[in-house]
C-alpha cells in the first residue's frame, strides 16, 4: 500500500511538473538592469502564471511591463534581490496577481496595488526603505492576509483594523527606523500574528521592552 501511494506521488509530481513548466518562466541572476521585453519569446505570455525575475539589477517596474494585455493570468511574481526604486501606478492592472515577492529593493513607497485588490493574498516587502505607509495605498486592499514589511524604516503603522479584515500575519519588525506604536498594536486580538516583535518609543503607554 505505501509503494502504490508513493508511486501515485510521483505520477502526480510528473504531471504537476509539466503543467507548471508551460505556465512559468524563470530569468534569475541574468543582470537585466529591467524588465525584458522578449519575455513572450519562450511561450504564450497569456498563460505564464509565475513569472520570476530575482537577482538581477532591474531599477524600476514600468506601466506597461505586466499588464493585462501581456499577462492576463499571471499570480505569482518574484522580484526580489534587485534594485527597484519605483513601480509606476496602474502596472499590474488586469492580471490575477496574487502574490508578489519584493524584499531587498530600494523602495521608499509603499506601491499602489489597488488594480489587484480583489486578488491580492501576499505582499512581501521586507528590506527596503520604506518609513511610511499611506493608509489610503491599504484602503482597498481587503483581500490581504501576509504582509511582510520587516527591515524597512518604519517609524508607524496604521491600523490594520479599519484596512485589513483578511490580514493574520503582519511582518514589521524588526525595523531600521524608531517604531511610533499605535494602541492597537498593545491590544492586539488572537486573530493577528506579528512576527519579530519590537519595543516601542511611543506612545509612553505602550512603550515598553517587549510587545509580547
Amino acid at each position: 500500500m505505501k509503494l502504490e501511494r508513493l508511486t501515485c506521488f510521483f505520477l502526480w509530481l510528473l504531471i504537476f511538473d509539466e503543467n507548471l513548466a508551460t505556465s512559468t518562466f524563470y530569468r534569475d541572476d541574468r543582470s537585466y538592469t529591467s524588465v525584458p521585453e522578449d519575455l513572450c519569446l519562450e511561450g504564450p505570455c497569456s498563460g505564464y502564471t509565475v513569472i520570476s525575475l530575482q537577482q538581477n539589477m532591474i531599477k524600476q517596474i514600468r506601466k506597461t511591463d505586466f499588464t493585462s494585455n501581456n499577462f492576463p493570468s499571471l499570480q505569482w511574481l518574484y522580484l526580489s534581490n534587485n534594485v527597484i526604486s519605483a513601480i509606476e501606478d496602474g502596472c499590474f492592472k488586469g492580471t490575477q496577481l496574487g502574490v508578489i515577492y519584493l524584499n531587498k529593493n530600494n523602495l521608499s513607497r509603499f506601491p499602489n496595488f489597488t488594480e489587484v485588490k480583489g486578488t491580492l493574498r501576499t505582499v512581501y516587502l521586507a528590506n527596503n526603505h520604506i518609513a511610511k505607509i499611506n493608509p489610503e495605498m491599504l484602503a482597498n486592499l481587503k483581500k490581504i492576509q501576509i504582509l511582510d514589511m520587516r527591515w524597512n524604516r518604519l517609524v508607524s503603522f496604521p491600523d490594520y483594523n479599519d484596512f485589513l479584515p483578511e490580514l493574520y500575519i503582519l511582518a514589521i519588525g524588526p525595523s531600521n527606523g524608531i517604531m511610533r506604536c499605535c494602541i492597537w498594536m498593545k491590544n492586539i486580538g488572537s486573530r493577528l500574528n506579528i512576527t519579530k516583535p519590537f519595543s516601542c518609543s511611543w506612545p509612553p503607554s505602550v512603550a515598553n521592552p517587549s510587545m509580547g
